[in-house]
């Protein structure tokens, strides 16, 4: 393929299959070295690692009031979008010297330790640093995804992922895998990335991504902005901080080593997310595009496959993660993290709720139908802050508590996640004519057949090759393959429980395969 300086857009079976594709490839080599960081790290350090990476995450959050999703979805409705990206890239500089100016402020008045508790400077700056490049790593993909420009785009994030995992392999071997040169390490291939797609997307194909009068048009992207946030302001300043709040009070009430446990779980659960997060970007620039054509009927049919294929996706990997995890804890870290085991049970369905909010939220924000976000997202949010607290708190406490520590944690983001989120998928089918209740009573018979599958084949099997004396991960493969086995076969036979029919199955098998060799095929 010759690179020009407009490639036309991608279809979205193609988009869609080279970024699973990439995914698949990040997900096959983070699984084979997800136990070298926990254990070369320990539990404490991790902990800090992964505390210090969320706080960073946090504050960036409540300095970008949906301006990230207002960027995408203009972005995606326009052709040619320079005087955006210009615009945003301004913002995205000005929120970088009020962070690291906050910084500087609480490092002077000696106060870090109200937003870092028990965390060292040095590392507070360098995990920042590293958030701040991971997050525009992530506007560059969004950026390429939004104009259909995704296959490239993949084919260079993999290649560079390839290179990180080569460098943490290389760095545990040497046996100088430390938390500094975990973090420097990151931040080499972040850096690579964001060369690349940097100069793909902003060089080669300009024209669409760069070119524009930035004078001339920020005032116009302001008011637009301001049109579809102005709903989500309240929203997007309260919501990061009640999700944070969990983990904020983990780190201060019980420490570095609980707050390892709970981070283990929570990057294991994430793992999930590749494959379904894999089709975000790219459902809701279909949702966003249909809608601002006006073809309200390709919305919905785009909505109505998504959901259904992405929540049967996440869960028959969720309950796979769950019913797997005290194999998966003894095989790759060990004894330390045995207190994690029943964290990661409860974490590995995580990713549904997750899936079920992002791909509901992505839907209505393409639709921009940002107040009714608002509004639930709000309503939801007030018990979660009580629930915090209750779960945390120590039972000694002027308010006594549960004293759960990472369990507890766990409790709040999966079990009430999974009903609040609910209400964003009840608005949904309402956005775009289906019906909730029909959607329900299809997924619950889903969560029965897998949930079903999952024990028979991941537990009772596993405890009958036990008895053999069988090494654990031959046990780990073999119930895997016969789990496995078993979800083809439903897929199979109740091709409607995923929103298909077996001709679109077999159809869409064909094509995956067909997609996959061209773009294993992709030349420059």
């Amino acid at each position: 393929m010759t690179l020009t300086a407009t490639q036309p857009a991608e279809s979205v079976r193609r988009r869609y299959i080279a970024t699973l594709f990439t995914q698949f490839i990040q997900l096959t080599a983070t699984i084979i070295t997800s136990g070298i960081v926990p254990r070369a790290l320990g539990p404490a350090a991790f902990g800090n690692y992964n505390f210090l990476l969320n706080t960073a995450s946090t504050i960036r959050s409540f300095l970008d009031p949906s301006a990230n999703q207002a960027f995408f979805t203009f972005s995606s409705q326009e052709k040619q979008s320079g005087s955006l990206t210009k615009t945003y890239a301004l913002l995205l500089l000005f929120q970088i010297v009020i962070v690291f100016g906050l910084i500087g402020i609480l490092t002077f008045l000696q106060s870090t330790n109200l937003l870092w508790p028990h965390q060292a400077l040095d590392q507070i700056l360098w995990v920042t640093i590293l958030e701040w490049c991971l997050f525009a790593t992530v506007s560059l993909r969004q950026l390429g995804d939004s104009k259909g420009l995704t296959v490239r785009t993949q084919t260079i994030v993999l290649m560079t992922a390839l290179i990180n995992i080569v460098g943490l392999l290389g760095l545990n071997y040497f046996e100088i895998l430390n938390f500094y040169t975990y973090v420097w390490l990151n931040l080499f291939t972040t850096f690579l990335i964001g060369f690349v797609l940097g100069y793909w997307l902003l060089i080669v194909n300009r024209t669409l991504t760069w070119e524009g009068n930035l004078t001339e048009n920020i005032s116009r992207y302001i008011k637009r902005w301001w049109a579809y946030a102005s709903p989500l302001i309240l929203l997007e300043y309260y919501k990061p901080i009640v999700a944070y709040l969990g983990i904020y009070l983990l780190q201060r009430w019980y420490g570095s080593v609980e707050q390892g446990n709970f981070a283990l779980a929570a990057k294991w659960s994430a793992l999930v997310l590749v494959f379904t997060s894999s089709a975000l970007s790219i459902f809701w620039r279909e949702i966003a595009n249909a809608m601002a054509n006006g073809e309200q009927e390709r919305a919905t049919r785009t909505y109505y496959k998504f959901t259904n294929f992405l929540f049967f996706v996440a869960l028959v990997l969720c309950a796979w993660l769950s019913f797997t995890s005290h194999l998966l804890v003894d095989i790759l870290v060990g004894d330390e993290y045995q207190a994690a085991i029943p964290v990661l049970a409860l974490m590995a369905f995580y990713p549904l709720q997750q899936t079920y909010g992002q791909i509901n939220t992505a839907a209505l924000k393409g639709a921009e139908k940002t107040k009714q976000i608002r509004d639930v997202g709000i309503l939801i949010s007030i018990p979660d802050v009580v629930l915090s607290y209750f779960l945390l708190a120590s039972p000694n406490a002027p308010l006594p508590g549960l004293n759960l520590g990472a369990m507890g944690v766990a409790i709040r983001m999966v079990i009430y996640g999974l009903i609040s989120v609910q209400a964003y998928e009840w608005m949904g089918h309402r956005t775009f004519g289906l019906s909730y209740f029909s959607t329900l009573v299809q997924k619950l018979s889903v969560v029965v057949l897998v949930l079903l599958s999952a024990w028979l084949a991941l537990t009772k099997v596993s405890e009958s090759l036990a008895t053999f004396n069988i090494a654990p991960l031959i046990i780990f493969i073999i119930s895997t393959i016969i789990y496995f086995i078993a979800i083809a076969t439903i897929m199979l036979l109740k091709p409607n429980l995923l929103g298909l029919s077996r001709d679109e199955i077999n159809q869409n098998i064909n094509k995956i395969l067909t997609t996959f060799k061209e773009v294993l095929r992709l030349k420059k």
